[in-house]
């Protein structure tokens, strides 16, 4: 999906929206999927997974790749090989944040850069009480706003805006609709007096940009299907259909989730860009503006080799030792590579 930008490069704050092929769903850049073990640490900050392992009392990169991570209560503190600091703020299981769509045993709090910028990510909390007078709530959170010190916003807005919801007030599936992002403003904090804590949207603002968001499901040929369509402000539409595919002892799917089919660019008038999969639910063709893209896979013990071939008949072979999650080796058809190491960089 096309980001949304603001302070025309001044700032790094700023909304993406991606599809994350392990969730089969939409995430943004400020859900990070966060699982914490007794022996390990796994987190995706960019779309990429760092693993760490506990060794003694501290945690030790698996990759090697610079990354450094520390525990003190209540924050993790993830530092980057370019010398960018996350810190994540732990949850306990009972307030996880469910509304998101990724397992977050930890939520991002502050990132902040080598040249002094901080982005602060705002969460919400969410209160559903099922047996209202009595029992207690279902908590839920989900990001609500995120600020940089260099005097810019993001709000987030979502198709109920409500905090607190009881069982009496004829809202059905809160939880689901807390987490089902209808619009994202960005704007100069000079232009506004809106607040991270705004329940919903801020008002308008001469410098706002906005990107809204609607979804939709049908059914076809037994399939659900799901189209996420984001809109700009000048109109222009981005739409991206997913099909759920259930595990059944005939189709061989590894797991039943919804898989990215479909994409229209803004340019387009039809669907532009394809993807297709195999058996066992990894991608084996994809067709965009450059061509089609088509990949083999082969698992031979614990490494698995996939191979792209695209429209002009470039190869490229990579390695990937599954049960580390670790690629070994990443090259061209005449044998350059372009990583040979140990580095960890799967999804």
């Amino acid at each position: 999906m096309p980001p949304l930008q603001v302070g025309a490069g001044e700032t790094r704050l700023g909304h993406q929206a991606r599809w994350s092929a392990e969730a089969g769903t939409w995430v943004h850049n400020y859900i990070m999927p966060f699982v914490e073990t007794a022996t390990t640490v796994s987190i995706a900050p960019n779309g990429t997974t760092i693993r760490f392992d506990k060794v003694g009392s501290a945690w030790v990169a698996r990759d090697g790749g610079g990354e450094t991570l520390a525990y003190s209560a209540p924050y993790w503190t993830l530092t980057l090989s370019d010398g960018t600091v996350m810190k994540f703020v732990k949850r306990n299981y009972s307030d996880r944040p469910e509304v998101l769509p990724v397992q977050v045993d930890a939520a991002i709090n502050t990132i902040t850069y080598p040249d002094g910028e901080t982005i602060w990510v705002v969460h919400e909390q969410l209160e559903h009480y099922p047996y209202w007078p009595d029992g207690e709530a279902d908590e839920y959170e989900r990001v609500s706003a995120a600020t940089s010190n260099l005097g810019y916003m993001l709000k987030y807005a979502y198709d109920l805006d409500q905090s607190w919801v009881a069982n009496g007030d004829g809202i059905e599936n809160p939880a689901g609709r807390w987490g089902k992002l209808r619009k994202v403003q960005a704007f100069n904090l000079n232009d506004s007096t809106c607040s991270v804590w705004q329940s919903g949207e801020c008002p308008a603002a001469p410098s706002m940009e906005t990107r809204s968001y609607s979804a939709s499901e049908t059914q076809d040929g037994g399939q659900t299907v799901q189209t996420l369509t984001s809109t700009d402000m000048a109109g222009r539409t981005t739409i991206a259909e997913s099909r759920y595919v259930d595990l059944t002892p005939n189709n061989g799917f590894i797991d039943g989730k919804f898989y990215l089919t479909k994409v229209k660019s803004p340019a387009a008038s039809q669907f532009d860009t394809t993807y297709q999969y195999n058996a066992e639910g990894r991608v084996n063709q994809y067709q965009g503006a450059l061509g089609t893209t088509n990949y083999a896979w082969s698992l031979n013990g614990a490494l698995l080799t996939a191979t792209s071939s695209d429209a002009i008949g470039q190869i490229r072979t990579t390695v990937t030792e599954t049960t580390a999650r670790v690629v070994k080796t990443d090259a061209d058809g005449l044998g350059r590579s372009w990583r040979t190491t140990t580095i960890a960089r799967g999804a």
